[in-house]
């Protein structure tokens, strides 16, 4: 976990479901490092935060959630709130790999049904939509057979 590799870290979970940051927040009960956890409420494009404000800001399986502008401004806006130096990392899945590239194309019409941005998430260009929004030294690293982790960081 987060806490345990970074032990001093202050770590903000934002979402915009708060019936997941209910979630987060009892699943968090009791849990070591817990106090310096904080579930906000609020829109990942528009935080609120200050400028310089997060050393790193890390997405899970968010991107293919969104229509391509709001992951445009997504990114905008990390890259804003990101320190200089600072880190930007998502796991989503990979519309390159080979599991996802070989679907049955029944099975991938099932999935869009439930994931109504997913064809516009595996058009977009991620590693160019990060250099755009001001990412240097954009790189992918395969997660595993079906995920890729995309990292940029903010210039000194």
């Amino acid at each position: 976990s987060w806490g345990g590799a970074f032990p001093k870290a202050e770590i903000v979970g934002l979402d915009l479901s708060p019936y997941m940051l209910a979630v987060a927040s009892v699943s968090d009960q009791g849990v070591e490092g817990s106090e310096r956890r904080t579930w906000v409420h609020g829109k990942g494009e528009d935080t609120k935060y200050s400028d310089a404000t997060f050393d790193i800001v890390s997405l899970a399986f968010v991107i293919h959630e969104c229509p391509e502008n709001a992951t445009a401004a997504l990114m905008k806006e990390a890259h804003r709130v990101l320190k200089p130096g600072g880190t930007f990392v998502m796991t989503d899945n990979n519309p390159q790999s080979p599991v996802i590239q070989k679907l049955p194309p029944a099975l991938f019409t099932l999935m869009k049904s439930t994931e109504p941005h997913s064809n516009e998430y595996y058009t977009i260009d991620v590693q160019q939509m990060l250099t755009n929004a001001g990412f240097e030294n954009v790189h992918q690293e395969q997660t595993d057979p079906r995920h890729r982790t995309v990292c940029g960081s903010k210039k000194m």
